[in-house]
């Protein structure tokens, strides 16, 4: 990690390790780990990790922050979804992904286990599918809607997943 960059700066107390290529910073903060992820670009889970954890996917969720670079998640139902810094992020368990360019991508993650997020309340209903499911709604009951109103909307109905 370089001293002259703050945002790659030694963090004090953290335990450092490296899985995959990915650096990872983590200090226990109340009932939770917050975690500085470094993927480096050329970063993909499935060609990274995979090998490592030996599921298909990533089955991990992600709430937190991407505070630098850009990556991009796919899910087996077609869902995608793009993140650019500086922008919060809520990635739900199914998912692979990976570093958009040639920056490496700087995630600042709030990770509580199995409590991060909550899992879809059937396992038909993943969060993807019923954000897509919530859109074509809105689309029926009035014509496309304007993109801001769809947006959030989709946001909502992700949400109120977890």
């Amino acid at each position: 990690m370089a001293d002259d960059d703050i945002l790659l700066a030694p963090i004090k107390n953290a335990e450092h390790r490296e899985a995959g290529g990915v650096q990872i910073d983590m200090v226990p903060a109340g009932n939770c780990h917050v975690k500085r992820l470094v993927y480096p670009a050329g970063f993909r889970w499935s060609n990274h990790m995979k090998p490592l954890v030996g599921t298909d996917l990533c089955m991990h969720a992600h709430v937190g922050f991407l505070a630098r670079g850009e990556i991009h998640m796919e899910f087996p139902d077609g869902c995608v979804k793009d993140y650019r810094a500086p922008q919060v992020l809520c990635i739900e368990p199914g998912h692979d992904g990976f570093v958009v360019g040639s920056e490496p991508a700087v995630v600042i993650e709030f990770d509580f286990g199995g409590e991060t997020v909550k899992p879809p309340r059937d396992a038909g209903e993943t969060p993807s599918r019923l954000a897509k499911a919530r859109v074509r709604a809105l689309r029926l009951k009035g014509g496309p809607p304007q993109s801001a109103k769809v947006n959030r909307e989709v946001s909502r109905a992700s949400l109120s997943t977890l």
